[in-house]
């Protein structure tokens, strides 16, 4: 009490300049015996709170509360403190109370607190769960006699009276969301009604917005990220939930919410992030479990599909409904079909750089081997690929006929096989290992350069073919250590080996179509660039629709079939 008393004392003996500003900005509000006090006075001064039982004006008594705050750089302050129920559970601190405030530079406030007991704000709260009927709920909170123990409680009881044309609903939820096991639970229940009648009986993105964002009803937090700091995301999603209602409690708002963001982003998504929008939120619109989704998620394929028409008809059509896009996305999942261009491709996969071991400044250089690694019988031995293929191997290539002769004309030659049970599995990520025992099958390399790879030991099926690409310069680990085996293929990885190879063997890198920039052109990796070009002007590769490479993408069994089919229509010639 003493230092309380020395603290007030220096409180009123502060003198300010006579020019003194504006005063400070104070609320003042209730939380069951937590009181804040917060306001805005200067940025980084110094605000003095006391809080003291009223008698009569300047004359104080009691007191409960006193602290200095120092403002943040914005002006910003708040005191929170505990009224004696907290520590004396036989005292009544019902009554009437008064804030001082004082802050150098501004004239000193004092603002009026009426304070309702904790044992009564509980009484309260017992009556309302014994109300019969939503309308003997909506007497209760309108009552006189109740205004300062529902502001004790941390209730927002005057915007309840200032909406009439709410009351009615708010009560309603109110009732049936009986009873309240505390007081904490009921301020929940309470700010959840408010909002969601707020919203069902708003028309103006703007009056609900400063409505809510100053009543302080609902929190706008979705995954982590306060969108009410993004006014045009704010607003979007403020528009959908108003295009949307009516809605029945929060939850349905806060769905409501989520799918407003997620169509927010749907539709200021470019090309390039259009994919990674649809990934984001697959699982949360359903999308995730369709086998069609499945099988091309980690595939470029989902690059074509996204920027079809589906999608981009979201800001151009008006459809703002996240059902109505899952609609439309399912459905042309469910009708596509893998195009096919020679070597298409994998969508957003893996991150920059090599993961197929790949390194930066290792280019082909295109000149003619010595012939140490020539394959037996020269360039024109080896496989030769037939006209056409009539015979169906495989029984799961019924969506991949752009891919069918090559895998079929490949298996004839040994340079693929099937996974068993007569299935190709044509949509699963070719491996590094498949990858390299495809390129020195196709190639007759041999080499028997030792390695120190920690994945590739002497029984497995793809050692003899790892050491020979290895050997020859064809491929190289991911580390000193490892060759990842298991690891999926990049695409770009995959069109640096096979120029690799083509230079090894001594396929010339001529210019038979002139270089077409892909859309993604940035996207390619420097160590790679050169290598794309030249596959491309050989016609080996030819990229995605929508003039899209898909670099970082995955390359699919079909689609590394594909590719080194192509690879040997040009050693042919």
């Amino acid at each position: 009490m003493k230092k309380y008393l020395l603290f007030i004392l220096a409180f009123l003996c502060l003198s300010f300049p006579a020019q003194a500003a504006e005063g400070i900005d104070v609320n003042i509000r209730g939380n069951g015996t937590e009181i804040t006090v917060s306001g805005t006075a200067a940025s980084d001064s110094k605000v003095s709170v006391f809080v003291s039982k009223t008698v009569k004006a300047a004359e104080y008594k009691d007191v409960v509360f006193a602290d200095e705050v120092i403002c943040d750089k914005a002006g910003d302050f708040s005191v929170v403190f505990n009224m004696p129920d907290k520590f004396m559970q036989d005292y009544d601190a019902t009554g009437s109370y008064t804030v001082n405030i004082a802050s150098e530079g501004f004239e000193k406030k004092s603002e009026p607190l009426e304070y309702v007991s904790l044992k009564n704000q509980n009484n309260l709260l017992k009556t309302l769960n014994e109300k019969k009927t939503s309308a003997e709920i909506k007497t209760l909170l309108l009552a006189d006699v109740n205004e300062n123990s529902f502001k004790s409680m941390g209730i927002n009881i005057e915007g309840y009276r200032k909406y009439t044309t709410l009351q009615s609903d708010i009560a309603e939820i109110i009732f049936k969301s009986k009873p309240y096991d505390a007081i904490s639970e009921f301020q929940t229940k309470y700010n959840d009604a408010f909002a969601t009648a707020l919203i069902n009986n708003s028309t103006s993105v703007s009056e609900l917005s400063a409505e809510l964002k100053s009543g302080g009803y609902i929190s706008f937090v979705v995954d982590g990220t306060d969108i009410s700091k993004d006014t045009n995301t704010f607003n979007f999603v403020l528009d959908y939930i108003l295009k949307h209602k009516k809605y029945n409690n929060i939850s349905e708002v806060k769905k409501a919410m989520k799918d407003g963001v997620v169509v927010c982003e749907l539709k200021n998504a470019n090309k390039a992030s259009l994919t990674n929008v649809v990934k984001k939120y697959a699982e949360y619109m359903g999308i995730k479990a369709n086998a069609k989704f499945s099988a091309y998620a980690n595939n470029a394929t989902m690059q074509i599909i996204v920027n079809e028409q589906t999608i981009l008809s979201l800001p151009q059509g008006g459809a703002d409904s996240i059902s109505v896009f899952v609609d439309k996305f399912i459905a042309q999942l469910e009708t596509y079909k893998v195009p096919s261009a020679g070597g298409a491709g994998s969508g957003s996969g893996g991150g920059a750089g090599s993961s197929g071991g790949i390194m930066a400044g290792s280019q082909p250089s295109w000149k003619l081997p010595n012939g140490s690694n020539s394959p037996a019988g020269g360039m024109e031995s080896g496989v030769q690929p037939s006209e056409t293929v009539t015979t169906s191997l495989f029984s799961d290539m019924e969506n991949f006929e752009w891919a069918k002769e090559a895998v079929e004309y490949l298996y004839k030659e040994g340079i693929v096989h099937g996974m068993g049970d007569s299935k190709f599995s044509p949509q699963d990520n070719v491996t590094r290992e498949q990858f390299t025992k495809m390129i020195v099958e196709f190639s007759g390399l041999k080499g028997d350069t030792d390695f120190a790879f920690d994945d590739v030991l002497p029984d497995t099926w793809y050692y003899d073919y790892i050491k020979t690409a290895y050997s020859t310069g064809i491929i190289s680990g991911i580390s000193d250590n490892l060759f990842g085996t298991g690891n999926s293929m990049t695409r770009e990885d995959a069109v640096v080996v096979i120029a690799r190879c083509m230079n090894i063997i001594g396929i010339d890198a001529n210019d038979e179509r002139e270089y077409s920039v892909f859309f993604d052109e940035n996207e390619i990796a420097d160590y790679a660039k050169n290598s794309v070009e030249v596959l491309y002007k050989k016609g080996i590769i030819n990229g995605m629709d929508e003039g899209i490479f898909a670099p970082k993408a995955m390359v699919t069994r079909a689609q590394a079939a594909k590719m080194i089919y192509e690879l040997c229509k040009v050693r042919r010639k």
